[in-house]
């Protein structure tokens, strides 16, 4: 048999072939409609899947109809050939290509792309590997330009790869919670996976019905047992890894009759499953049990697991763990049990990734579990994002962050071997992306995923003004929604796509996510300026009125915010319903809980929120109301209380939760191009009840993480004089401590006022706390405990001097 060094020295000399590799510029020229798609005859069925496709890609997109071919004689077509190293030279043997120089590497998961040119253009993918074989033809196509009329390179060079992170992967779970994947058959998961496995996914997670979810969607095409079996059959089928997220959900595993039950359920999970190559338990979220327990569950588990998939490792996180907790954690994973793979970096952490690794001994990989899919209470929420994105579009939205995105990655891939992000539906989409492209190569640039992405999936034609697009929607969230100056360029950059395009996206869920985000964004920017000014008119009207004249005053200020109450007649408004019955439609996403049958608003059926309440305009009229029934005394107390609520002329308020309001606490929250929380300082909304309209500045709200307290620094205070502090907390503040220039904890100078999810407190400052002008004021959660570590969130401040 000749050797492979024999081949690459008969070819390099030979005369029969001649071969020159091709500059991008006239690769660019080829038209490869008619090429033809070849692979061995000793090709096993991942393989021939790999070519399956790459052919059924590109005839999807173009008039092409490209074959798959074993082992055939040439013709003048172009050739495009898919194999692996052991496979290629026979197979280029007898397709009369040369072997020579197609990559040393025997990286896993790598692969060789050569643009060759002899008698006929030939591209050559050839896999380190079967999964090399699938991600060289996902590269292929993620370089080629595709439409009806024409299929030809792009920019595609000769190049040897393999990825720089072993895991790259994406949680997929079918379950009531998330706000898509509940609606999908098994047809459309398979045609996202491959998309994912195209851009370099290697692994998809699954979730089993014992989650801390509703037994039932009435969305599921079919029952969630049987969908997940037919998951982890379809991801065999691909080669690709299947890992199975499993929370610990029983209440008590130190009962060891709670421990049989679990191990026998856990395993009757387990048998009926095809493929099962990591199984990761989250210590908390859901789920509450102690690490010692918990352990020892496992410890079970990985028996039973093993009699069904003996090589499947065993991976668990110490999300929301105590401090007491956590340490007992790192002890027992410095003891190295035998059936402990790894550890998961999550949501909830007590510990920045870099701190964790300290714990973690060295030779014992860390996987990250990063939240793509929510922009606010979540891990990492947008940064200084405006009130009026927070309460309308919420916490799911459809969110490409790139700059942000690529921030997070290289702050904590670094101390991992990779991902499995944490997904809730297709809201993340281009997030996902960018992390498998960043998971393959991290010197790779958000903007030549973005270029990819839009080729493949939108236009190829159109792809700059699509990256331009998706990056203005990120810029839409950056600073104060009322002055933005990239909402209203990012939806005309959409709409006139779209009108080029003449109906060629009405179809195409990916750019439907973009329209519905650009109007979205727009139609809140326009309700904000249109209330904003009517309220700046109303109190206008309010603060020159005099006590002879208070009824007028009264009827014109309800007259001047009554128009903008309500804007869901807008044409911007229509459309964002619009385009959210098309995604329904299109890919069963729900963006609203009456028709598309979401599970609850805060996962991602923002269409119904889009009137939430923006501005004071329905409080104001709320207390004005008020004040129509009253007289005097009364009534000049209310309108006062407008006033000093909504435009408070004091230098010693602070409206905390309002982004560039919250002169006095240190340090300053985040900046606007750093999402990574270094002082573990995070914003928030909170949504009253129907019942209960409350002002902006106790909507908003700014917390810490845990243990990390808040301060708030004074001077240039009155010496000699003792001050009141008033404080409007976004919920409960019984567990707070809260001390004045590092004193013993201050009480309550008045009983606290419970006002809806807000609660006001009052606390007396000696003068003596002041100190030459000066004072510090600190708030402590509880140290060391678990859970989420949100307790403290701060809405507003005011220091009022006690004369």
């Amino acid at each position: 048999m000749i050797r492979w060094k024999q081949y690459c020295a008969i070819y390099l000399s030979s005369t029969a072939y001649a071969v020159a590799f091709l500059t991008t510029a006239s690769l660019q020229a080829q038209q490869l409609q008619h090429a033809q798609v070849f692979v061995s005859a000793s090709a096993n069925e991942r393989e021939k899947l790999a070519a399956q496709v790459l052919v059924e890609e590109v005839n999807k997109r173009s008039a092409a109809s490209w074959q798959v071919l074993a082992n055939a004689s040439r013709t003048t077509a172009p050739a495009i050939v898919v194999t692996t190293k052991t496979n290629a030279p026979r197979l280029l043997t007898t397709l009369h290509l040369p072997t020579a120089s197609l990559g040393t590497s025997h990286a896993p998961e790598g692969f060789s792309i050569r643009v060759l040119r002899g008698r006929q253009l030939a591209i050559v993918v050839v896999g380190n590997d079967t999964r090399g074989v699938l991600f060289g033809v996902g590269y292929l196509l993620r370089h080629l330009d595709m439409d009806r009329n024409s299929v030809v390179p792009h920019s595609l060079v000769d190049t040897d790869q393999s990825p720089k992170y072993s895991v790259r992967g994406h949680q997929l779970g079918y379950r009531p919670k998330n706000n898509t994947y509940d609606g999908w058959t098994i047809r459309q998961f398979e045609q996202y996976i491959r998309e994912l496995a195209i851009f370099g996914t290697n692994t998809i997670e699954l979730i089993p019905p014992v989650s801390d979810d509703a037994l039932t969607s009435p969305l599921f095409p079919e029952p969630p047992m049987d969908m997940m079996e037919k998951l982890s059959d379809l991801i065999d089928q691909y080669g690709l890894d299947c890992s199975i997220w499993y929370p610990a959900m029983d209440k008590d595993y130190s009962d060891p009759a709670t421990v049989n039950k679990a191990v026998a359920e856990w395993g009757a999970t387990f048998s009926k499953l095809r493929r099962v190559d990591a199984l990761f338990v989250p210590g908390g979220d859901p789920g509450h049990t102690s690490p010692q327990d918990l352990f020892h569950l496992l410890e079970r588990v990985a028996v039973e697991l093993h009699k069904y998939h003996p090589h499947a490792q065993i991976w668990v996180s110490p999300q929301a763990f105590s401090e007491e907790w956590l340490t007992q954690f790192y002890a027992l994973v410095a003891a190295r049990p035998k059936w402990l793979s790894g550890v998961v970096y999550g949501s909830e952490m007590r510990h920045s990734p870099t701190e964790f690794r300290k714990h973690i001994p060295a030779g014992l990989p860390i996987r990250f579990y990063p939240d793509i899919t929510h922009t606010a209470s979540s891990e990492q929420p947008v940064p200084n994002w405006d009130p009026a994105f927070l309460l309308t579009e919420g916490r799911e939205p459809i969110n490409p962050r790139p700059v942000d995105q690529n921030i997070i990655f290289h702050d904590s891939a670094p101390t991992t071997v990779g991902f499995v992000s944490y997904s809730e539906g297709v809201n993340d989409d281009v997030n996902k992306f960018l992390w498998t492209a960043w998971g393959w190569d991290p010197t790779q640039s958000a903007k030549e995923t973005l270029e990819q992405y839009s080729r493949f999936f939108l236009s190829p034609t159109s792809s700059d003004t699509f990256v331009h697009a998706m990056m203005g929607l990120e810029r839409n969230w950056r600073g104060p929604a009322l002055t933005n100056r990239s909402i209203r360029p990012t939806l005309r950059e959409l709409m006139a796509l779209k009108a080029a395009n003449s109906g060629a996206f009405d179809k195409n869920w990916r750019f439907q996510q973009l329209l519905y985000r650009g109007y979205y964004d727009a139609y809140v920017q326009k309700r904000l300026r249109a209330e904003t000014a009517s309220q700046k008119k109303a109190l206008a009207i309010l603060r020159t009125s005099k006590p002879q004249t208070t009824d007028a005053a009264i009827d014109a200020a309800i007259a001047a915010l009554g128009s903008h109450t309500k804007c869901s007649s807008s044409e911007l408004c229509k459309h964002v319903q619009e385009v959210a019955d098309d995604l329904f439609f299109s890919i069963r996403m729900q963006l609203t809980a009456s028709r598309h049958q979401a599970s609850a608003v805060d996962r991602g059926a923002n269409a119904d929120s889009v009137d939430e309440p923006i501005t004071d305009c329905p409080w104001i009229l709320q207390r004005l109301a008020a004040a129509r029934v009253t007289t005097g005394t009364a009534r000049a107390t209310i309108i006062r209380q407008v006033l000093n609520t909504i435009a408070p002329t004091s230098a010693l308020y602070d409206d905390v939760g309002q982004p560039g309001h919250q002169r006095h606490v240190v340090p300053q929250p985040p900046a606007l191009d750093r999402p990574v929380p270094s002082e573990r300082i995070y914003s928030g909304v909170v949504k009253a009840n129907t019942s209960r309209v409350l002002p902006m500045s106790w909507k908003s709200y700014l917390g810490t993480l845990f243990d990390a307290p808040m301060v708030m620094r004074y001077a240039s205070l009155q010496q000699g004089h003792g001050y009141i502090l008033h404080v409007i907390y976004a919920k409960s503040a019984q567990e707070l401590t809260v001390t004045a220039n590092d004193s013993a904890p201050l009480s309550p100078h008045c009983e606290s006022t419970e006002m809806g999810p807000c609660t006001r407190v009052s606390y007396e400052i000696s003068s003596c706390f002041i100190r030459k002008g000066k004072l510090k004021m600190q708030w402590q959660a509880p140290v060391g405990l678990g859970g989420h570590g949100r307790l403290l969130q701060i809405a507003a401040t005011e220091l009022v001097i006690v004369e």
